[in-house]
């Protein structure tokens, strides 16, 4: 509850005190999917400020993914990343069918990748660019969930082409369940499974 909601000039705005009662505070929302009535979402510069001058802007918060279920009214943090190296600023997502795994593509200053996470937060890699290092966006998958559509937006002169268009690629294949052969990292807000 905010004590004051229509506070006067020079007083805490609502915001700020909604984030003194430990409110959960969103930074850059991008990615947003929706699986079995489940509402999937990041912040890509979401988390603590506890890595200073990782993140390609001002801010060093690395990114969050985020479960809501409207019929409960629950939000969960499904995964805070701990560092750059295992998550930075996550972008688009999108829920891979039949594992119900999140692909998140990354909007970094470094090397682009697709991470891997799945709903208990264990996180992997699934792609990493090497034609150039313009950001992943827009990944999709088919209907029979066989083919992941991805994009990389361009923009870069190291392209096949020479050009600094952006391309697109079709991953197909059995996409299983990667549970328990992770990358060793773990996950970023500490549970064990």
């Amino acid at each position: 509850t905010i004590a004051n909601p229509d506070p006067a000039t020079g007083t805490p705005r609502t915001r700020q005190q909604g984030r003194t009662q430990g409110a959960v505070w969103f930074d850059r929302l991008e990615g947003c999917w929706e699986s079995d009535g489940l509402i999937y979402f990041d912040a890509t510069e979401g988390g603590k400020p506890d890595v200073p001058g990782a993140s390609g802007t001002a801010t060093t918060e690395l990114g969050q993914i985020f479960e809501y279920d409207p019929r409960r009214q629950v939000l969960t943090l499904i995964f805070e990343s701990p560092s750059p190296q295992v998550l930075q600023n996550p972008d688009n997502l999108v829920i891979v069918p039949g594992t119900g795994d999140i692909f998140v593509q990354e909007d970094s200053p470094a090397e682009q990748y697709v991470r891997g996470v799945t709903r208990e937060g264990e996180i992997y890699d699934f792609a990493r660019s090497i034609i150039n290092s313009s950001e992943f966006a827009g990944g999709c998958f088919s209907a029979d969930g066989q083919t992941f559509f991805l994009n990389q937006q361009g923009g870069e002169e190291d392209t096949p082409d020479d050009s600094d268009n952006g391309l697109t690629y079709a991953i197909w294949g059995q996409f299983a369940r990667t549970r328990g052969r992770g990358n060793g990292r773990g996950n970023g807000h500490g549970q064990d499974d």
